[in-house]
């Protein structure tokens, strides 16, 4: 009996102790003393960052997105050839995005009719017609000459001989002419009757009998002389203003070659409308869009950056559709723009050494300006490794080896990249020197870290 209780007792004993200790596990996880929950809380111990001092020459780079485009951007909006012509329809696109096009072309077909392009710098704003004058006329028979149609004395006038060559430049590309209209057709025809009317009248007139009043009929004679001149100086007005010609909708001159195309009507066959979007099975006119001269690469850098640009400056150039990279230099700095929006920035344009593929019209693409380097090795430090003191100097914070801080005073030179050279005004600096990047730089002190 006695040693059964005693079996018993030990049993209430461990079962005992082993509850105490599973109560004293969780009260130590739900009950902790002040200062250990003072301590949990507490932020982390400050720590230092620092960065070495490097002795090397410093060259700035400025890194940036541009768009690839010619110097010149065109547009053609398709329109009727007339006042009382139907609305306008796209019925074909013979170029595609991205094709390099060449003077006397046929890029699309608008209401059955031709589109060429015509080299030249000055716009097409007006029909040129049989009789029309000034510079766009002298740019016309300069590009006939050029494509070789003629006409051989090119000038100001559109002459017969224009009138001949654009006849030959729209047989070359399977079209008839355009015309300056039935009237005038019919009002060159009817001049024509009226001149053989009075040829014949004359004629009669010069094999009649004398009889006796001779001087009654050489008057009649010298009138109708007279008559005829008229007429067919009014014949030869009429054919110089008539005829073949070329109607505004029918032309664009586009100011270099090779030109590319930006963008066509999305569709052939529908009525053309104004404005980009559009609803299926409509083509747009805002759909052809020219780019003509080089190839350049045009970028907005900010305000500090740019004032670090000149012209000239090497720039490398990096598409990442093409995984090509091309050197060039900067063309132009404008002046410092504000924009809406955006903060002001400075419109560079960069000129590739060479050629840019036509395939890059339009990209946009990395640009890399590498700036002048220093003339030698200097010291450089992180920007962030400066800091002023009330007394307006630059300083340094340097960390020694044995844990001490040493303020320098520095004169801050070339920056780039988040790096700033320095030369110190007192002290020696020293390649590999470490130095404060934190916020403990800030503090004015020498000696041991805190």
């Amino acid at each position: 009996m006695n040693s059964r209780r005693r079996r018993l007792l030990a049993v209430i004993a461990v079962g005992a102790a082993a509850s105490l200790l599973v109560v004293g596990f969780f009260a130590g996880r739900w009950f902790k003393s002040p200062a250990q929950a003072a301590l949990e809380v507490a932020p982390p111990p400050e720590t230092e960052l620092t960065a070495p001092i490097e002795y090397r020459v410093l060259q700035a780079t400025i890194v940036t997105r541009g768009e690839v485009g010619a110097s010149v951007e065109l547009g053609f909006t398709p329109m009727s050839g007339g006042a009382t012509a139907a609305q306008p329809v796209v019925t074909g696109v013979r170029v595609k995005p991205g094709e390099e096009i060449g003077a006397g072309q046929v890029v699309m077909e608008v209401s059955g009719r031709p589109v060429l392009t015509l080299p030249g710098v000055v716009p097409a704003y007006r029909d040129l017609r049989p009789g029309s004058r000034g510079k766009d006329v002298a740019q016309l028979n300069s590009a006939l000459v050029g494509l070789g149609f003629g006409p051989t004395s090119a000038g100001e006038l559109f002459g017969p001989e224009t009138k001949s060559a654009v006849q030959r430049l729209y047989d070359s590309i399977g079209y008839p002419p355009a015309t300056t209209g039935e009237s005038d057709q019919l009002a060159v025809k009817a001049a024509e009757k009226n001149v053989t009317a009075l040829e014949d009248a004359l004629a009669d007139l010069q094999v009649a009998e004398p009889g006796p009043d001779a001087d009654g009929l050489q008057k009649k004679i010298s009138r109708a002389k007279r008559d005829l001149s008229g007429a067919r100086s009014e014949l030869a007005e009429l054919r110089a203003k008539s005829g073949a010609m070329l109607p505004l909708s029918e032309f664009l001159f586009v100011p270099n070659y090779p030109a590319r195309v930006l963008a066509v009507p999305s569709l052939a066959g529908g009525p053309t409308e104004q404005g980009g979007g559009g609803e299926p099975g409509k083509a747009q006119t805002a759909g052809l869009r020219i780019s003509a001269g080089e190839l350049t690469v045009t970028a907005k850098i900010n305000s500090s950056d740019g004032r670090r640009i000149g012209v000239d400056q090497p720039v490398e150039v990096f598409s990442e559709v093409l995984g090509k990279s091309f050197t060039g230099k900067v063309l132009s700095v404008g002046e410092l723009t504000p924009d809406a929006g955006v903060p002001p920035y400075y419109p560079v344009v960069v000129r590739p050494d060479s050629p840019l593929e036509s395939k890059l019209s339009g990209q946009n693409v990395r640009l890399t300006f590498t700036g002048a380097p220093t003339p030698a090795k200097v010291f450089v430090v992180p920007i962030s490794a400066l800091f002023s003191k009330a007394d307006g100097s630059v300083n340094i914070v340097r960390r020694l080896p044995d844990g001490r801080r040493d303020t320098i005073a520095v004169t801050p030179g070339t920056n780039a990249n988040g790096l700033v050279s320095v030369e110190a005004l007192s002290a020696k600096l020293n390649e590999g020197d470490r130095v404060l990047i934190s916020s403990a730089n800030l503090s004015d002190t020498t000696g041991p870290p805190r």
